[in-house]
């Protein structure tokens, strides 16, 4: 949380909301919080990571719509954050991200630098579980197969 005392600025804290999250993850200077339905977002937009319209600093905590690029009808399953980016999966398997793509972290065509809106990841797969690292991402499919991309890598399958 984030609270002033007399002018005084104060860092920590507890943050109370009447709102049931399922799910959450901390990048390394945003977060990102997800119900059944709604996704959550606060902290530094500087790449879009929080899937904001602008670019800025959201000390508050800011509720994606789905004109923020995500689908308003599909039950979410889990989210995941890295550095520069956030991710979401729904139960039907479709999977969304925001922010950097200098590394590829979209999935998408080297030529875009960014998104400042959720654009759907295209895994060949539904997705059942994603995990973040620095600058990379997995995702686990229903089908138990595993897709790299990110840093080092493009949308690809690992094989074992």
């Amino acid at each position: 949380g984030y609270t002033e005392n007399n002018g005084q600025k104060n860092k920590g804290g507890p943050i109370t909301s009447t709102l049931a999250f399922k799910a959450a993850a901390a990048g390394s200077y945003h977060s990102v919080f997800a119900t059944t339905n709604q996704v959550y977002t606060c902290g530094l937009n500087s790449h879009g990571q929080i899937g904001a319209s602008s670019i800025a600093l959201f000390t508050n905590v800011y509720r994606l719509q789905a004109m923020s690029g995500l689908p308003s009808n599909l039950i979410i399953k889990g989210v995941a954050a890295s550095v520069y980016n956030s991710y979401i999966v729904y139960t039907n398997g479709d999977l969304y991200a925001s922010g950097s793509n200098e590394k590829g972290q979209l999935g998408v065509a080297s030529t875009t630098t960014h998104s400042l809106v959720m654009i759907k990841v295209p895994v060949p797969d539904p997705v059942s579980m994603i995990a973040a690292g620095n600058e990379h991402i997995l995702a686990l499919t229903t089908t138990g197969l595993v897709y790299a991309w990110g840093s080092n890598c493009k949308l690809i399958q690992l094989v074992f």
